[in-house]
């Protein structure tokens, strides 16, 4: 049965459930390649109609959804990220987002809000501070390199510097996610003044951004930061399966 169809209907294991992403997902390389070599950018913006369905997953492998409907939506992507205009070297920002928004935090944040409706889900957001944590690696890109600072703080990857920083964020880790295996909770290790609830079913519907848990070198609620940018994705979505049906 599909997953989709599963949750809608409730019948998923009534467990409790810690999900979230990175703030910062593995599009950063993605984005990186693609405008810092001058050929692809320029295919970018030339052939955008051709290449948008590819990039974001909206080609008809994908969604069947006719090529008038990939146009329609291809336009308002450039719209709403890029104000109409064209994508050079210095809006990498707004080509992360857009990326990060269609292919992770909008099917994150639907799964999220039916899972809460049968049983406790606690959100959360993996931070990325701007400075490298990881010996001059991006931190934390995706969650393969948490795994990868797990194994080399055990020793068992040759070449492993210490770095203070990185354990003392997987100490925070690894903490919250033993806690929640005995307690069924997370638990804040780190003396944080706001707890970490569970979400409240009755108030997902509201308007209101979701508050995640921001696990970084410090712990602390946050609203959710790209509320516009998912709303976008599942207006634009549900229109486009309107105009196909219709």
């Amino acid at each position: 049965m599909d997953p989709l169809t599963v949750m809608q209907a409730g019948v998923t294991n009534k467990v409790p459930v810690m999900m979230g992403l990175t703030e910062t997902h593995f599009v950063f390389n993605q984005v990186s390649n693609m405008l810092h070599t001058p050929y692809l950018l320029k295919h970018l913006n030339h052939h955008w109609r051709k290449v948008f369905p590819l990039i974001f997953e909206y080609n008809k492998f994908y969604t069947n959804f006719s090529e008038e409907s990939q146009n329609m939506i291809s336009k308002q992507v450039r719209k709403f990220y890029f104000h109409g205009k064209s994508i050079d070297e210095n809006q990498g920002e707004f080509l992360k987002q857009a990326l990060s928004d269609r292919l992770f935090r909008s099917g994150m944040k639907q799964t999220i809000k039916l899972l809460a409706k049968h049983g406790p889900v606690y959100p959360f957001i993996l931070a990325s501070p701007k400075k490298s944590l990881n010996n001059g690696l991006p931190w934390i890109a995706g969650f393969d390199d948490g795994r990868s600072v797990l194994s080399n703080s055990m020793k068992t990857v040759m070449g492993y510097e210490k770095a203070v920083q990185a354990e003392k964020l997987l100490n925070i880790i690894q903490k919250l996610i033993v806690s929640f295996a005995k307690n069924k909770r997370p638990v804040d290790q780190t003396g944080g003044e706001n707890p970490w609830n569970a979400l409240d079913p009755s108030k997902i519907s509201s308007q209101k951004p979701l508050m995640y848990y921001r696990i970084g070198l410090e712990t602390t609620l946050v609203p959710e930061p790209f509320t516009a940018g998912v709303d976008f994705w599942e207006k634009t979505l549900r229109k486009a399966k309107k105009k196909n049906i219709g």
